[in-house]
């Protein structure tokens, strides 16, 4: 405690007052309490008492000044972003490099048929379901448009040496007399059943291939790009041969009548391209073909003699 005011003597008594109070603000500040006292006294034996006024003065306005330092920590979640390629001054560079898009990727729908001559005319071209074969079983075709098409075909046989059932195709109608075709180049890209490029004991047999038609149908010209079938059979019996075209190497054969022509590639693929005009002119130099022949329909499809269950083929791309 703090004493504060001034002595007073009652009856001969000194007395210190003490104002509790008052002892930490009169401490901290200095400021003095000034106090009076009463004239009347109480006394007994041991003591005596007496009343004490004090006053004191209002301290200045006072001033606080708080600084706050606060640290906030949030974790954000939020979407990946698009990926960025980043480049300058920093001492990474982050290149991001994009998913290559399947080929075959899904397309909307326009057109698709159940029936043996389902047909479909796009931007000047058929697409055909060509279920040509009386003893074909059940296949439906689903186009986004003339490049772009697939199967599902369910045809009946043995599984071996099945005669051709349907030829699903994109057809395009030409006129080309062979005498000035020079070049009509192509490109295919498809998806088949596995095991192209033999011939199984027993299984599925189809080809992926080119059929063209000189004359008004009346001379075919077909070129295997893929293929399940067998051709070595007919290959033997019309003494075929051995040419490579544009780097292609195919078994290529007539038939005795020489209406039908086949080429068959070594090295099958579901994608790649064709030159049809330099096939053609192969055959005029080899006498299998004359130039004063026409080319009236070229069409690209599957050749589907045996299935033995639903089985999907699909043209991803293809162009003319």
């Amino acid at each position: 405690m703090v004493r504060i005011g001034r002595k007073t003597a009652v009856g001969g008594v000194a007395a210190v007052l003490l104002v509790g109070g008052g002892v930490a603000y009169a401490a901290t500040t200095g400021v003095v309490a000034t106090c009076t006292t009463n004239p009347a006294v109480t006394r007994t034996a041991t003591s005596q008492s007496f009343n004490v006024s004090c006053s004191v003065p209002l301290p200045p306005p006072v001033t606080v000044t708080r600084t706050v330092t606060q640290t906030v920590t949030r974790t954000v979640t939020a979407a990946a972003p698009a990926p960025t390629t980043t480049t300058g001054p920093s001492p990474a560079t982050v290149t991001a490099t994009a998913a290559t898009t399947p080929t075959s990727s899904a397309c909307s729908t326009k057109w698709t048929s159940s029936a043996p001559n389902g047909s479909w005319t796009d931007s000047g071209h058929l697409v055909n379901n060509n279920m040509w074969n009386s003893a074909a079983g059940p296949q439906t075709i689903s186009a986004c448009s003339w490049q772009q098409w697939s199967i599902t075909s369910n045809q009946p046989g043995t599984g071996s040496d099945d005669s051709v059932k349907t030829y699903a195709d994109t057809q395009t109608h030409v006129s080309y007399p062979l005498s000035g075709l020079s070049t009509l180049p192509s490109t295919f890209d498809v998806t088949t059943p596995a095991g192209g490029g033999t011939v199984p004991a027993s299984g599925k047999q189809w080809n992926a291939a080119y059929d063209l038609w000189l004359d008004n149908y009346g001379t075919e010209v077909m070129i295997w790009n893929n293929w399940t079938m067998n051709w070595q059979y007919w290959f033997k019996q019309y003494g075929g041969v051995q040419v490579t075209i544009d780097g292609v190497a195919y078994h290529a054969y007539r038939n005795s009548a020489g209406t039908g022509l086949w080429f068959i590639r070594d090295q099958v693929t579901n994608t790649g391209s064709v030159d049809i005009a330099h096939v053609l002119q192969w055959a005029v130099n080899k006498g299998w073909l004359r130039s004063s022949q026409v080319l009236g329909e070229v069409e690209y499809g599957f050749e589907v003699a045996y299935t033995g269950a639903p089985t999907v083929f699909t043209l991803n791309k293809f162009t003319l």
